[in-house]
């Protein structure tokens, strides 16, 4: 059928087939597909090389040209298997065998097989006789084979062995998923493969070299590979990292629950020895409920943490499913990642723990500080009582003064041993809020008469300034409201020689929630004393602190009172801020 067509349409087939490769090359992109796409242009050119020339030869009838154009055939036939091998380790994730020492013994035997072709005419070592034939309108030429031919022929189908074995490797390293990206690959190499045995066992001359229409075909295939799959763009990150480099255990599962694959963290949990994916889905049904639930369960993610016993220890695991998504957004299978975190859960009960001990620790240290100043104020009562009635006794001077001294150190202790007691009480969790109703007068009157004296003794003014919107009946913490406010009044006639104190109620704000008003008041207490510098304000927050050490000689106190206030406060939501200025006053209030 074919001696029988025309010479000049054979001729065009043949020029389209050698360009054909060619063609593909221009719609790669160097910088996606990197080396495979060098190794494919170099592998497309000594192809169209072999074609163009096998299409000059047929088309020329002298045996001299006929026998140039079939030594510049040898420049793409002996670079054609070397660049399917290469790419082949780029295609298989092998880059790391491709190496200057390697790549310069892999091309020894083509170089000294193109020297062959090319001096033939001095040994006759790679073609022994020539010889043309006339078949119809075609002059074919026929050749004795010579030694460096088989040579070629040789090297040729072993380098197309190898990777076709390096190909059939592969699959069992890729997912299920991945299988058709490798046998893209395959069917290329098949092609050159199969017709090059073909072209071998065939007796006489053959009219077309069915091995350029081979070609034709292993670039269609290889090219689909290289780019339509993108399997060099996935599989370096995808594969390798999350499932040969990850410490996690990595599952991939289909949209019916299928296992897919799993990386070999996730077959070490599974106490697997090897990658089986049959194997892990039975191990998975059986002792990993959490696991199979996760696989079975049409969610696109999940989040679950759960333990289980491994090899009499408890071990905690951390398992997400996230789904995977084609290019048309529809899911096509679930990624489970599972983290063993049994360390993490043991240094969290360990801090749980040490809290726990720790707040025991605290409730201990508060309880006795507790117990320690009620049993120390009883016997100190006794003191500053029976004190109380010697000086009432008829005494000389000098004892009488004893007598006060004695008198006011048991005060001093009493009243250190009362704020310890309730600072102990507040940290121990034992002191409650008790919200009753009150009479706002009356409670504030309560106040300014047992404060009255000192102000009085000190010839300062003690000045209410209420604000006449707030009601006489209100609710509130009676008790911890009045400890707090004397508190501060104490404190400000305290640090005040002239002038006047003024404790002063302002409404901020009021609305109405159920059949009750509800109002926002700010109490504030004001004086005119000696005020605290910016730097020290923070540091009278603290207990046993003051603003000034000297303070303490000069005015006493614990440094306990602005504390117990703060946290009596901290209760009901609420605390202590502070506006001062040197020489001038201060300004201590609450809302």
């Amino acid at each position: 059928m074919l001696s029988s067509l025309n010479l000049d349409t054979i001729l065009v087939l043949l020029v389209v087939v050698a360009i054909a490769p060619v063609i593909l090359i221009f719609f790669l992109k160097k910088e996606v597909h990197g080396k495979a796409a060098s190794y494919f242009s170099g592998l497309m050119v000594a192809c169209f090389v072999y074609s163009i020339s096998n299409v000059f030869e047929l088309s020329m009838t002298s045996v001299f040209s006929k026998l140039l154009m079939l030594k510049s055939m040898y420049i793409g036939a002996v670079s054609f298997a070397p660049l399917v091998l290469l790419f082949t380790l780029i295609y298989t994730e092998r880059e790391k065998w491709i190496t200057s020492r390697r790549l310069y013994l892999l091309a020894i035997v083509p170089i000294v097989n193109l020297l062959l072709v090319w001096t033939n005419d001095y040994h006759t070592y790679f073609y022994s006789s020539f010889e043309l034939v006339e078949r119809g309108d075609f002059m074919m030429m026929v050749t004795g084979k010579g030694f460096g031919y088989w040579l070629h022929q040789c090297y040729t189908l072993l380098l197309l062995f190898v990777s076709l074995y390096l190909l059939l490797v592969r699959i069992r390293e890729v997912p299920p998923a991945d299988y058709k990206q490798v046998f893209m690959v395959i069917l290329g190499l098949c092609f050159p493969f199969l017709v090059y045995i073909l072209y071998l066992t065939i007796q006489g001359p053959i009219l077309i070299d069915f091995i350029t229409f081979s070609f034709l075909g292993t670039g269609a295939f290889f090219y689909l590979g290289l780019t339509r799959y993108n399997l060099f763009k996935i599989a370096p990150i995808a594969y390798r990292t999350l499932f040969d480099n990850m410490q996690e255990g990595v599952l991939v599962s289909d949209t019916s629950g299928g296992l897919i694959t799993l990386n070999l963290a996730a077959a070490n949990m599974l106490e697997l020895k090897t990658i089986n994916q049959k194997l892990a889905l039975k191990v998975i049904q059986k002792g990993w409920p959490e696991i199979n639930e996760l696989l079975t369960c049409a969610e696109e993610y999940r989040m679950v943490e759960f333990s289980c016993e491994k090899n009499e220890i408890l071990n905690w695991y951390l398992v997400s499913k996230s789904s995977i998504k084609g290019q048309n957004r529809q899911v096509v299978g679930s990624i489970i990642l599972v983290r063993d975190i049994t360390q993490e859960k043991l240094f969290q009960f360990e801090i749980q723990r040490s809290r726990e001990e720790a707040e025991e620790a605290n409730r201990a240290k508060s309880e006795f500080l507790a117990n320690m100043s009620h049993e120390i104020r009883t016997p100190l009562n006794g003191v500053i009582g029976f004190t109380e009635l010697l000086s009432n006794t008829q005494l000389n001077g000098q004892q009488i003064k004893y007598a006060n001294t004695a008198l006011n150190s048991a005060n001093a202790l009493l009243d250190l041993i009362n704020d310890i007691l309730d600072l102990a009480k507040i940290e121990s969790g034992k002191s409650e809020t008790n919200i009753y109703q009150l009479d706002l007068y009356e409670f504030l009157e309560t106040i300014l008469d047992v404060l009255s004296f000192q102000a009085h003794k000190k010839g300062l003014e003690l000045i209410l300034d209420l604000d006449p919107r707030i009601g006489n009946l209100v609710e509130a913490d009676e008790l911890k409201l009045k400890q707090v406010l004397i508190n501060l009044l104490n404190n400000a006639l305290k640090f005040t020689n002239k002038g006047q104190v003024i404790l002063k109620l302002t409404l901020l704000d009021s609305h109405k929630e159920g059949d009750k008003d509800k109002l926002k008041i700010r109490f504030s207490v004001i004086d005119s004393g000696i005020g605290i510098p910016k730097e020290k304000q923070e540091l009278i927050f603290d207990a046993f602190s003051q603003a000034d050490s000297s303070t303490t000689k000069k005015f006493g106190g614990t440094g306990l009172g602005l504390t117990i206030s703060n946290k009596l406060l901290k209760l009901s939501n609420s605390s202590i801020q502070l506006k001062s200025e040197l020489d001038k006053g201060s300004e201590f209030f609450f809302d």
